[in-house]
């Protein structure tokens, strides 16, 4: 009984991490972010949908439209501050779309009313780390406790050359299908161990509009540029 009692005590977690959501490719990503919207629409005040490369912030704009969800694009530079609930009065949150690279992460700590949640959903990953950890840093100076989750699809540009297609087939065998989305310690541990060795062998960075165009721009000279030959080959074979 009193342990059930000073867990109530606690404060609410600022940061909450949500096991990364793995698709086998795009289509998945695109069903699993609507669903996570829905179910998402009558408990968080606000919902921040982050991208990385411009070229998924414009195909996600256009699902957003397709679904007709209501959104708003914020002007940058986008701080923590500038993040407030809507009035209580109004049943649904609002969405957000931004760049990861909008966000201002260099003001400071907010203050916090655990009534009100935010969520955070990363519709892809970053083939350095970089971008993560400015992300995290922003959720964690955001004025509510904050439930932060990314979405990854084995077959997008950023992180298949990091995977190896051996992954993917190990995930057939267990039973993984296109359709729903799995939960994978072994692919996230996989991920960032190779990202972790990216981070090394990359020093400087330009901007992007894509994940093909950063891997053609900064993927030459690591040990990963075999692989996103290999990655290119076989997605350009696949085309009809």
């Amino acid at each position: 009984m009193l342990g059930w009692i000073l867990r109530l005590l606690q404060p609410t977690p600022r940061l909450e991490y949500y096991p990364d959501s793995i698709a086998m490719n795009q289509k998945g990503v695109e069903r699993g972010l609507r669903r996570a919207l829905q179910q998402r629409h009558t408990q968080d005040s606000i919902i921040l949908v982050v991208c990385h490369f411009p070229e998924t912030f414009f195909e996600t704009q256009d699902l957003l439209d397709q679904w007709e969800i209501n959104y708003e694009i914020p002007t940058p530079p986008i701080r923590p501050q500038q993040i407030t609930t809507m009035d209580e009065v109004q049943s649904e949150p609002k969405i957000l779309l931004v760049l990861s690279e909008m966000l201002d992460i260099d003001t400071g700590l907010s203050s916090s009313n655990p009534k009100q949640t935010i969520a955070v959903m990363v519709v892809e990953r970053y083939p350095l780390t970089t971008q993560d950890r400015r992300i995290e840093t922003f959720c964690r100076q955001l004025p509510h406790p904050v439930k932060l989750g990314y979405f990854i699809s084995l077959d997008h540009a950023a992180i298949a050359p990091l995977l190896g297609h051996w992954i993917e087939d190990i995930l057939k065998l267990w039973g993984m299908n296109d359709v729903d989305l799995i939960t994978s310690e072994l692919v996230t541990r996989r991920l960032n161990r190779a990202r972790n060795w990216l981070d090394k062998e990359v020093e400087s960075e330009s901007p992007c509009d894509s994940a093909l165009d950063w891997w053609n721009q900064h993927g030459g000279n690591t040990r990963y540029a075999k692989a996103f030959e290999d990655y290119l080959a076989k997605t350009t074979k696949a085309k009809p």
